[in-house]
C-alpha cells in the first residue's frame, strides 16, 4: 500500500536525489538518508552534512499510496487553536481551513480538489488497516504532510520558510514516521514512539460577564462557587485582568489580593498571560520599542485579537524582553503565590525568524525558555502547535469547537479533566 518513489533536496538552486539506506555524497555535502523498520512501523531520517554554507530551498520525501485504500482523512491544523477536519478521500480542502488569525505566515499552503495537508501528522483511514504519518522532532522545523489523492502520492516535507534557510553546519532535515494498523493502536503507538509523559487535555470554560469586581470575585469564591457543589479547583484571571504587556505596572484585577483571597477558601490561582504580546497602547511598546519583533522591512508586527485588540508582537530572543518576564514570573510566584499560568499566542513568536533558524526552531527555544520560568507551576499552553508542546508542557489548551476525535488525534487517548472556574474582566469569545 506505501512505496517510497523518490526524495529530492532542492539546494543552492539545484535538484539532489536522495537514496535511502546510504550516505548521499555530493561535491560540497552529504546527507545521511536512512530507513529503519520495526513492528508496524518505518522511521525516516534525512541528515545533512554541509562542508560551507549551503541554501536549502526544500526537502521532500514521497511515497506511492493508493488513495482508493482509504475512506476518509484527518488533517491537524498548524496550532491548537487551528482547526481540524476530516474529509472524505473525494473533496477538496478549502484554502486556509487550518489557519486561524496569526497564522498568516503559511497562506502559502496548497489547496485543490483531492489534495490535503496536515501539520506534524496525518491519519488516513482505511477500509482495512488505518495509516499515520507522524512527525518524530519538531524542535527543528514544523513537518507538513500533503496526500494528493489523485496522484496518489504523499509527500514529506520540513518547513524551510517560503524563501528557504542557509545551513552552516550539520543539521537533522526530517524525522518522521509511518504506522499502520487500527487507529486507536496507531495513536497510542505513536506517542509511545515519542516517548511523551502522560497528556492531560483541557478544559470547559465559564464565562463571566464584563465589569467584574474584586468584590464580585469574592463573592463568587464565598457564595455560589463554594456551595455549588461543582469539583473546582481553583480559578482563573483570564483576559483584561491586566493590559497585555504590563502585567505588573497595569493590573485591572489585584491578582495578588485575590490569590490570597481564594487560598483562604481552598481555591488555587492561575493567571492568564500572552507573554510575548504588548498593547499598542501599554507602557512596554512605549517604553521599549527594541522589544518589537519586526518584519523584514523593519516594521513592527502586530496582531488583532477576537475582539479588535491590537498589541505588538514581541521578540522572544531579545534580552529586555526576557529579562522582564523572568521578573514578572517570579513576582508571581514567590510574591502573589499563585499557582500556575495560561500562557496564551504562544505561536505568534513565528511570525518572523532569525536568518538562522526555521520557525519550528523559534517555537521549540521559546518553549524551553517558558518551561524554565514556569518550572514550579501547572502550567497550560494555548495557541501553541502542538507537536512542539508535547513533551515539554502536559497540559495544552484545545477549543470546545473542536471535535474529540480530532484531540484525539491530536494528542492521546487520555480522559479529559477540567482545571477550574474561569473569572474574566471581558466576556469570552
Amino acid at each position: 500500500m506505501l512505496k517510497f518513489r523518490q526524495a529530492t533536496l532542492i539546494a543552492d538552486g539545484k535538484p539532489f536525489p536522495l537514496t535511502p539506506g546510504k550516505i548521499n555524497s555530493f561535491d560540497n555535502f552529504y546527507i545521511d538518508f536512512q530507513q529503519h523498520t520495526s513492528e508496524n512501523t518505518k522511521k525516516w531520517s534525512v541528515f545533512l552534512h554541509t562542508k560551507q554554507p549551503l541554501s536549502v530551498k526544500k526537502i521532500s520525501v514521497e511515497f506511492d499510496l493508493s488513495a482508493s485504500a482509504f475512506n476518509s482523512i484527518t488533517t491537524n491544523g498548524w496550532q491548537s487553536d487551528s482547526p481540524s477536519h476530516r474529509y472524505p478521500v473525494q473533496a477538496r480542502m478549502p484554502a486556509g481551513t487550518d489557519l486561524v488569525p496569526g497564522d498568516g505566515a503559511f497562506r502559502f499552503l496548497p489547496s485543490g480538489t483531492n489534495l490535503f495537508h496536515s501539520w506534524s501528522r496525518m491519519l488516513l483511514h482505511g477500509n482495512v488497516e488505518d495509516v499515520l504519518a507522524g512527525s518524530l522532532n519538531e524542535s527543528t522545523g514544523f513537518t507538513h504532510f500533503i496526500f494528493d489523492a489523485t496522484t496518489e502520492v504523499l509527500t514529506v516535507q520540513k518547513d524551510l520558510g517560503a524563501e528557504g534557510l542557509e545551513f552552516r553546519h550539520s543539521f537533522p532535515l526530517l524525522d518522521f514516521g509511518i504506522i499502520t494498523g487500527e487507529e486507536k493502536e496507531i495513536l497510542e503507538h505513536y506517542i509511545r514512539t515519542l516517548e511523551l509523559p502522560p497528556v492531560q487535555k483541557h478544559k470547559t470554560w465559564i464565562w463571566s460577564t464584563a465589569g467584574i469586581s474584586d468584590r464580585k470575585i469574592v463573592e463568587h469564591l464565598t457564595g455560589q462557587l463554594k456551595q455549588s457543589g461543582l469539583p473546582f479547583s481553583g480559578i482563573m484571571l483570564d483576559d483584561g485582568w491586566a493590559t497585555v504587556g504590563d502585567w505588573i505596572s497595569g493590573q485591572i484585577l489585584p491578582a495578588a489580593d485575590i490569590a490570597a483571597h481564594a487560598r483562604k477558601c481552598g481555591l488555587d490561582t492561575y493567571v492568564s498571560v500572552s507573554p510575548f504580546l504588548a498593547d499598542v497602547k501599554s507602557k512596554t511598546a512605549a517604553q521599549h520599542p527594541d522589544w518589537l519583533l519586526k518584519n523584514g522591512k523593519g516594521q513592527p508586527l502586530k496582531f488583532t485579537d477576537h475582539a479588535g485588540n491590537q498589541s505588538f508582537i514581541l521578540d522572544p530572543y531579545h534580552p529586555g524582553v526576557r529579562d522582564s518576564l523572568s521578573g514578572f514570573f517570579h513576582i508571581a510566584v514567590e510574591k502573589w503565590q499563585v499557582n500556575g499560568f495560561y500562557l496564551d499566542h504562544l505561536h505568534l513568536v513565528c511570525a518572523a525568524t532569525p536568518p538562522d533558524k526555521t520557525r519550528g526552531q523559534v517555537m521549540s527555544d521559546t518553549l524551553d525558555f517558558l518551561r524554565q520560568l514556569t518550572a514550579r507551576r501547572t502550567t497550560i499552553v494555548a495557541q501553541v502547535p502542538p507537536g512542539s508542546a508535547l513533551g515539554k508542557f502536559n497540559t495544552i489548551a484545545i477549543p470546545e469547537p473542536h471535535t474529540v476525535r480530532a484531540i484525539r488525534t491530536a494528542l492521546s487517548m487520555q480522559d479529559f479533566r477540567g482545571l477550574g472556574y474561569t473569572l474574566s474582566s471581558k466576556n469570552g469569545p
